[in-house]
């Protein structure tokens, strides 16, 4: 088992609630941490759809919010790492109710040692041939009004097969 970075489609991720002063592409960076956080002017929920380039089969997620520095934090903006994160597999058009409503693959209950970047074991057997994950962060840890992540990556194995940035055009 490896991390599936090499296999993210992240021209296809798609990120809603985000504030727009952060990127959700450089949570998924190996070079290092990034940042993404929620709009404090709507509330502390995040949903990220997350393509991969082939299927995959995903045993454990990483997160880690550990605030580094060289972010400021604005004026009197408190924020906190996820405490509730459902996880629904290959539902990459899911809207914020839907995924209040619909029963994920996973639900993580996430407490404060789980957002240092040890791996957090999913029920494998959801999670054999993803093409797209959808991560819905319900609430955070301190019920902040901004829920902010620097790293997520997935542990797991691509399935032998197909990948689609393998696609050439035809020539005449």
């Amino acid at each position: 088992m490896s991390d599936l970075a090499g296999q993210l489609d992240k021209k296809g991720l798609n990120v809603l609630n985000s504030d727009e002063s952060t990127n959700g592409a450089s949570i998924f960076e190996p070079a290092g941490p990034g940042l993404l956080k929620s709009d404090s002017d709507v509330d502390e929920q995040l949903l990220l759809v997350i393509p991969f380039m082939e299927g995959v089969k995903i045993r454990g997620v990483k997160l880690l919010c550990n605030d580094p520095e060289g972010y400021e934090q604005k004026e009197g903006e408190e924020r906190s790492g996820p405490k509730t994160v459902k996880i629904f597999v290959d539902c990459p058009n899911y809207t914020f109710d839907e995924c209040s409503e619909h029963k994920p693959a996973h639900v993580l209950e996430l407490k404060p040692e789980h957002l240092d970047g040890q791996e957090v074991k999913l029920k494998f057997v959801k999670f054999q041939n993803v093409h797209s994950l959808t991560i819905f962060v319900e609430d955070n840890q301190g019920g902040t009004p901004v829920t902010y992540i620097n790293s997520l990556s997935f542990v797991g194995v691509p399935i032998a097969g197909f990948n689609v940035a393998n696609i050439k055009p035809i020539e005449k």
